[in-house]
């Protein structure tokens, strides 16, 4: 399965960008909306609109914003417009934030996966936040609390990918594949989170395009899924150079 992530910056340009792809190129099966706060469009917002269209999306929601009580208010009408999967993440402290009694991550996929058991939850996975075992440790934490499978951060290279892959082969992993095409990207993935780029690696598209096209081979090795974050290319302009 390959999906592709769109930021919401008005719900109009996101319903455009998602019919468009989904209409013109057949490897793509569906949608994930990330929750970007500078954004006026939530993740649940676009969620509700895609859901009444037939549209596949996989929203990812932000457990820190959420308790208990608003949790199963949101997700009684989500699951009820027929949403399927979903993607849980802690997300960052902002300034304006105020949440009751806020939820963590781990939190939040055993309360949905104990009140919507049929409902796919998804942690996220980042293999650049600490050391590899950690991470590894804490995806095995968020399994015990009924976690279904994951969704990375970037891979940058194949050696990486494989490790993760050959150690969650048992689940499943939507591979994050993202295009760095200038110095201030790559700066941005570098201070940010904590990427260390390979030697070899390279800021022109058609390298870029071809380390997508390997993720996409290893990911396929070990029967699993990839999602392409096209953040500093026009979304349209990423599929037409990967696949066509």
């Amino acid at each position: 399965m390959n999906l592709v992530e769109l930021v919401p910056r008005t719900l109009e340009s996101v319903e455009a960008d998602a019919t468009h792809l989904l209409s013109h190129f057949s490897q793509i099966n569906g949608i994930n909306i990330p929750d970007v706060k500078r954004v006026p469009v939530r993740s649940h917002d676009v969620a509700k609109a895609f859901l009444k269209q037939g549209i596949f999306i996989v929203p990812h929601i932000r457990s820190m914003d959420f308790s208990t009580q608003s949790t199963t208010t949101l997700f009684d009408e989500l699951v009820a417009l027929g949403l399927s999967h979903v993607l849980i993440i802690s997300g960052d402290v902002y300034p304006e934030f105020n949440s009751d009694s806020p939820l963590t991550a781990l939190q939040m996929i055993g309360l949905l996966k104990k009140r919507y058991p049929a409902l796919t939850v998804y942690g996220a996975l980042d293999p650049y936040r600490t050391t590899a075992n950690a991470e590894l440790d804490y995806c095995h934490q968020k399994l015990e609390h009924g976690c279904d499978g994951f969704f990375t951060q970037p891979f940058f290279d194949i050696d990486h990918t494989d490790w993760y892959l050959s150690r969650l082969r048992h689940t499943q992993v939507f591979v994050g594949i993202s295009p760095v095409l200038t110095e201030k990207s790559k700066n941005y993935w570098t201070v940010r989170n904590n990427v260390q780029f390979t030697p070899q690696f390279k800021l022109d598209l058609d390298y870029n395009i071809g380390l997508a096209k390997d993720l996409m081979k290893v990911s396929d090795s070990y029967a699993q899924h990839t999602y392409h974050m096209p953040i500093t290319m026009d979304a349209l302009d990423y599929a037409k150079a990967l696949w066509l």
